[in-house]
């Protein structure tokens, strides 16, 4: 079992500096949970071959002190050491850097209490068991130091989780989604948007406007996104435009934030590298599709690209446009960009606060 873990942990090691390579961005996001996922088998085996061994010494050295009445030294392996060490740093680092930041959602603050009890229990038992054996005391007393220790923190987690349950700290501000039902059924969101069809001067009482979000984020990057639509208009018919009863336009975005500086031209180009397939003849096949620079000016960006069809000859409504370490990838659907839009669009995304 452990050789397949091993295995695949391997895999999973080559796939993150792969995605390095093809997609830095996700990989900066996501690699943080893979990472852990990777290092604490590993982290398991150390302490368990540690616990083994020590167990194995406490009886020998036992025997050697009743027999030989003399003490029998530790055998001490200095990699063994270094790699648990550095195994245990590393997995406290990804627990911690993660409740820090979060995921971008409420479920943060209970990454943190986690945290803390990962982090506070093993330190706390071995303090107290450091104690004990300065003192004098036996195995026996040892154990239950320790294991008095671990209850208590664990305790002392639980309360400080329902405390701040109470409080209200895992509360949500977001409105649950409901369902529509008209002929099929629609999912229509309420969530809260940096950017509205209301603000490109879209108004419409009529329309039933989904607002959905997404995200989320390590210590290197973060991505966040969201999408504004009248669920109605995915109700109708294509083939009959007569009888629509919604309204075409929607908006979508995603806002990457790089916070390694050193990493942003990498991320950029490999956005830049868009790449969308299509069932074409019953194969999927990659669409003419690639970003070409455009004027920046009118979003206020750095730097702005619009999706072009090489096939057809023909821009697309689909822009990528950049500011400091950040790439905002928006698509306006039947939505005509005018200047005045594009520099409302530049400044909402931009500058969104989407931690």
């Amino acid at each position: 079992m452990m050789i397949f873990w091993f295995g695949y942990m391997l895999l999973r090691i080559w796939d993150i500096l792969t995605g390095l390579k093809t997609d830095p961005l996700n990989t900066l996001i996501y690699g943080m949970g893979d990472f852990l996922s990777c290092i604490s088998p590993v982290v398991t085996l150390i302490c368990g071959t540690d616990l083994i061994c020590y167990n194995s010494w406490y009886r020998k050295a036992a025997r050697t002190a009743r027999e030989e009445h003399r003490f029998l030294p530790a055998k001490s392996r200095p990699w063994l050491q270094i790699l648990e060490r550095a195994a245990l740093l590393l997995t406290l680092f990804g627990i911690l850097v993660r409740a820090l930041l979060g995921t971008g959602s409420s479920s943060a603050g209970r990454l943190y209490l986690a945290a803390i009890l990962c982090g506070i229990t093993p330190f706390a038992a071995m303090f107290l068991t450091y104690s004990a054996v300065k003192t004098g005391a036996g195995r026996a007393k040892r154990c239950i130091v320790t294991a008095c220790a671990t209850a208590a923190v664990a305790l002392a987690s639980v309360g400080v989780l329902l405390t701040m349950e109470q409080n209200g700290l895992f509360d949500s501000d977001e409105v649950p989604p409901e369902l529509y039902d008209e002929e099929l059924r629609a999912t229509v969101y309420h969530d809260a948007l940096p950017l509205y069809l209301s603000d490109l001067g879209i108004e419409d009482e009529n329309a039933r406007w989904s607002c959905l979000s997404w995200g989320s984020s390590s210590p290197f990057a973060a991505r966040y996104g969201g999408e504004q639509r009248d669920v109605l208009a995915s109700l109708d018919d294509p083939e009959h435009p007569e009888t629509a009863r919604g309204n075409p336009a929607r908006i979508h975005y995603d806002i990457g934030d790089v916070y390694l500086a050193s990493w942003f031209d990498r991320c950029l180009a490999s956005e830049l590298d868009y790449e969308q397939t299509a069932l074409i003849d019953g194969e999927h096949r990659r669409l003419p599709y690639a970003y070409r620079e455009v004027d920046a000016a009118p979003w206020g960006a750095e730097q702005a690209w619009r999706l072009y069809d090489e096939e057809e000859k023909q821009w697309l409504d689909h822009w990528l446009i950049t500011g400091g370490t950040r790439i905002v990838e928006f698509v306006s659907g039947s939505v005509q960009m005018t200047d005045v839009q594009k520099a409302i669009v530049g400044e909402k995304l931009l500058n969104a606060d989407a931690k």
